[in-house]
């Protein structure tokens, strides 16, 4: 059975009850030690804000909302002091990167407002809410939410993952093909694996797909070359523009035209024997000939007696 996460509507925002039902919630979600500050700073907000709610049910519901934003300002500060000041990192998480990732994950999600939800608590967890607490607020086991989240966690890791082994597969077919150029040839730049802000997922994911096409060109799997090579310039049209790609769809396109069977060849007729006549192993014709019996008629000798 579970508890009711906010206040009912008989009790006011400065009474004992209130109070209490607010310190719960927030000691769910910080150490207990820094419950008190949450609740003192929310309810200082809520009385030196001028625009607050005027009715006493809004302003409950508002001061409930406040103290959840200081619960992940606590958080954002605790990971903070914990990771200390490194330029690089703050330097590296930028709206924009941190836009296209999240737009990344969206679209990696299963179909349907389950997978939205569980990323909503996932996303939830990491402002630094607890995963006992979101159950207690969409009244859920702790048991399944924990369970889903963990199982939406897995499935973008491993998305990711083959994201990233595409870009390495990538680098490793350029140093290979680097490797079998001769001295004399022009220099070629290597492919960029971490670029600015303007290179988006779709891009990263065209040209994984590219690197399966070239794979599948490679191996003569003409069909499977060609339509992996659509999707990527749908994904990526820039890309499809190398001297590479065009090769590749051209023998391709080559390759299909060698494959396709031409027409069956048309065999003729046996020939037929007229009859009474058969057809030897040569093809021409030979006679019956007429049986042949012995002079005595076959019968033995007749000597007149009966």
């Amino acid at each position: 059975m579970y508890r009711p996460m906010a206040p009912t509507m008989d009790d006011d925002w400065t009474s004992a009850s209130f109070r209490a039902a607010l310190l719960a919630m927030v000691r769910r979600r910080v150490p207990p030690g820094e419950a008190d500050d949450v609740v003192q700073a929310a309810l200082a907000e809520a009385v030196a804000a001028a625009d607050r709610p005027r009715d006493p049910a809004g302003l409950r519901r508002w001061i409930w909302g406040v103290a959840r934003h200081k619960i992940a300002d606590f958080h954002r500060r605790a990971r903070r002091e914990d990771v200390g000041d490194v330029p690089e990192q703050v330097a590296a998480s930028s709206p924009d990167a941190e836009r296209d990732l999240l737009r990344w994950a969206v679209g990696e999600l299963p179909p349907g407002a389950d997978a939205q939800r569980t990323f909503a608590w996932l996303l939830r967890e990491g402002e630094g809410e607890k995963l006992d607490a979101i159950a207690d607020d969409e009244r859920l086991p702790a048991p399944q939410v924990r369970q889903r989240v963990s199982r939406m966690r897995r499935l973008l890791r491993a998305r990711w993952a083959q994201l990233v082994a595409a870009g390495l597969a990538a680098l490793v077919v350029y140093l290979v093909v680097r490797s079998a150029r001769s001295p004399g040839d022009a220099p070629h730049h290597a492919p960029r694996l971490v670029e600015g802000p303007e290179v988006t997922v779709a891009v990263a994911q065209g040209r994984a797909r590219r690197t399966e096409a070239l794979r599948a060109c490679d191996a003569a799997q003409w069909r499977r070359c060609l339509d992996e090579l659509d999707a990527a310039r749908a994904l990526d049209p820039a890309g499809d523009e190398a001297g590479r790609v065009r090769r590749a769809r051209q023998s391709a396109r080559d390759g299909l035209e060698r494959d396709v069977p031409g027409p069956a060849p048309l065999t003729p007729p046996p020939p037929t024997s007229p009859r009474g006549s058969s057809v030897t192993d040569a093809g021409a014709p030979r006679r019956h000939r007429a049986p042949t019996f012995p002079q005595d008629g076959g019968f033995g000798r007749y000597d007149g007696a009966m």
